[in-house]
């Protein structure tokens, strides 16, 4: 859709999402609507894995919304700084300097998983 679009969100069909119609510079009009998406659910559903993970793998982290995330040690101790995750991507994550033990990744500063390095 290059050049100029100016793009507005209308309630076209009485749903409980808009559809997005965007008007072109050469006075077309483009409507984008997906019939088929679902809604979020309520709680997050974040993968992790391997669970536990040996100190040679990485952790892979995946998750179906946009999440802040960090990683923790059982003291409370951050080990790296706030990261953002993109929904439906994944993100890898070593763990070769850590050592054995227990750890926490928190998701958007409410959400605790534990994880095991060995």
């Amino acid at each position: 859709m290059g050049g100029r679009i100016w793009p507005v969100a209308a309630n076209l069909f009485s749903k409980s999402q808009p559809s997005i119609i965007v008007g072109t510079i050469t006075g077309g009009l483009i409507l984008l609507k997906s019939n088929e998406a679902l809604e979020l659910p309520p709680e997050p559903v974040i993968d992790m894995y391997p669970n536990p993970v040996a100190a040679t793998e990485t952790l892979t982290i995946k998750t179906d919304r946009s999440m802040s995330l960090q990683f923790f040690t059982l003291l409370g101790q951050p080990l790296t700084d706030t990261m953002l995750l993109n929904a439906n991507q994944s993100y890898t994550y070593s763990v070769a300097n850590l050592a054995t033990g227990l750890y926490i990744a928190t998701f958007d500063k409410k959400i605790y998983k534990k994880f095991i390095v060995h």
